[in-house]
């Protein structure tokens, strides 16, 4: 197959070419082989979430599977490297590339594992009451949970504060890596 004369030929497609050069001196044969390179093979791992709202303190890593002598770059939306820091809650998308300019884009949901406070109540029986209680219920972050109710609880400390009036209370939950959850109620 013919695919072309003259100084620069386009070849499309990968395989051997061959070549024939004419000059006064008379015709060099030669030829060239094209190879075609894949699209980069990558995953991505998570190393950790998100521990405290606000923070980007996610972790994650992405995995290249090494196709010959390929060299590979791995763009994160603020790092290029195999891992990256301080990463939000969310999706992060990284761009894998090799030197010929072939690439793959891979995605990582960076969750939040930080705390998580619900509460429960027993409703005061009537006005002024003083039977009523509010119940702290904490999952995620790193146990060895602190309690701070609002003034007008005391300023109870305990996953509960009980003796409690009809009214709005407020709370804050710390966990052991110091992130601090604020309930107004």
């Amino acid at each position: 197959n013919v695919i072309g004369n003259g100084v620069t030929v386009k070849a499309t497609t990968p395989g051997k070419y061959y070549l024939d050069v004419q000059n006064d001196c008379g015709i060099v044969h030669d030829s060239i082989e094209i190879e075609q390179y894949p699209k980069p093979i990558a995953n991505t791992s998570l190393i950790s979430g998100v521990t405290c709202p606000g923070l980007n303190d996610g972790k994650g890593l992405v995995n290249i599977t090494q196709v010959g002598s390929q060299i590979y770059t791995a763009t994160w939306s603020n790092f290029t490297g195999l891992m990256a820091d301080n990463l939000a809650e969310g999706v992060e998308y990284v761009t894998v590339a090799n030197q010929f300019g072939c690439q793959t884009i891979v995605s990582l949901a960076i969750p939040y594992i930080g705390p998580v406070v619900n509460t429960s109540m027993i409703n005061a029986s009537c006005v002024p009451g003083g039977d009523g209680s509010l119940t702290a219920h904490v999952t995620g972050g790193t146990p060895g949970y602190s309690y701070q109710w609002s003034a007008n609880t005391g300023n109870q400390t305990g996953a509960t504060a009980s003796n409690l009036a009809v009214g709005l209370y407020d709370l804050s939950v710390t966990d052991s890596k110091n992130c601090q959850i604020t309930l107004d109620n």
